[in-house]
């Protein structure tokens, strides 16, 4: 399965992949000239996916912070902090151990493919992507509804393609017969596909 991701740009003070003129905002992974006419800048692939303490998020400030909370009452009122679930900022590291930070229970967010970074710069931005998600279970409060996590490769960089916006007749066909017998393995035999069903399939494969 793919997700829609934002991808934002930000400044850094530390020493990063991609540099931004400041004279004429392109950006290079080389510069060109002296180095005085350039910032740093970090590329965060951020997702819709709930945020859970210890994430990494960008508020609507575009701070990169921590969370301190689970809790979704919180989070519900600031649907627009967006999760960061890969970034070429390597600093930022994951700790799921809720008693201590022991540093050999860190690690770092999933990077960017480098040939996504090239692309990036080449193109002077890309705003955004598809990104690969992988099955690994069922909920345990609803069978039907099938969990999913960000796939990484083993290098630790996620999976992403462009976002797709035209389609041939032959994708269009195997789109809807894969959706609906989609819906028909999710739903009770007897009973009518649920159109929400479909509508969500669609929606994260198209």
């Amino acid at each position: 399965m793919k997700k829609k991701c934002k991808v934002v740009m930000l400044p850094t003070n530390e020493k990063a992949l991609i540099w931004q003129c400041s004279d004429t905002n392109s950006l290079y992974l080389v510069p060109i000239g002296t180095h005085d006419n350039y910032n740093f800048q970090h590329l965060y692939i951020c997702s819709d996916d709930p945020i859970q303490e210890g994430d990494w998020y960008i508020d609507d400030c575009n701070k990169v912070r921590k969370a301190i909370t689970s809790d979704e009452k919180y989070w519900l009122v600031r649907n627009d902090y967006k999760k960061i679930i890969a970034t070429t900022n390597q600093s930022l590291k994951i700790n799921r151990n809720k008693t201590g930070a022991l540093k050999e229970l860190e690690y770092s967010l999933p990077n960017t493919p480098d040939s996504f970074i090239q692309e990036y710069c080449q193109k002077g931005g890309i705003y955004e992507v598809m990104v690969e998600y992988e099955a690994y279970g069922w909920d345990n409060t609803d069978e039907r509804d099938v969990l999913y996590r960000l796939k990484v490769n083993p290098d630790n960089t996620i999976i992403i393609t462009p976002v797709k916006d035209t389609w041939t007749r032959d994708e269009v066909f195997k789109l809807c017969s894969d959706s609906f017998w989609y819906g028909v393995e999710v739903s009770d035999t007897d009973k009518e596909i649920p159109y929400q069903i479909i509508e969500k399939w669609i929606e994260e494969n198209l």
